[in-house]
């Protein structure tokens, strides 16, 4: 669902937009680091932990961390690994993980605006007024 904004900006939660999706967002993000954490450490290092301990690792280190910590700043991202170790991540393999679930996010929800404007114009000929204020389209009803 995409809210429209009127000129009063009241936020109105309607359903302006025709079903377009995908199946993208935060799982997506979760199973890509998990990849990454693998791909990180000796597979036979991650193949030791029981299932529970696999899923509490990347609780703590990535959902409780580095993902709503992670802001693109140039630093090492590390995580404990319950063998003792550490996990180490670069910026660039932090933003190798969101930027491809990001981009299809921010594409879906641009489909759904050029939907709602398409839409709006056919209804009386007219083209909408719309208005960016930085993140939010404000289309003027």
């Amino acid at each position: 669902m995409v809210r429209s904004l009127c000129s009063s900006c009241h936020v109105q939660a309607n359903n302006n937009a025709l079903p377009i999706g995908a199946l993208c967002g935060a799982t997506f993000l979760d199973n890509a680091f998990q990849k990454k954490l693998e791909a990180n450490i000796k597979p036979a290092t991650w193949k030791k932990l029981s299932p529970q301990q696999q899923t509490k690792t990347i609780e703590d280190g990535w959902e409780h961390y580095i993902k709503p910590d992670f802001d693109g700043s140039d630093k090492q991202w590390e995580m404990d690994l319950p063998t003792g170790g550490r996990a180490t991540f670069s910026k660039q393999e932090i933003v190798g993980v969101f930027k491809p679930v990001v981009s299809q996010v921010a594409a879906l929800i641009n489909a759904q605006i050029k939907e709602i404007a398409q839409r709006k114009d056919n209804e009386d000929g007219r083209a909408t007024p719309q208005v960016w204020h930085g993140n939010v389209l404000e289309i003027i009803s």
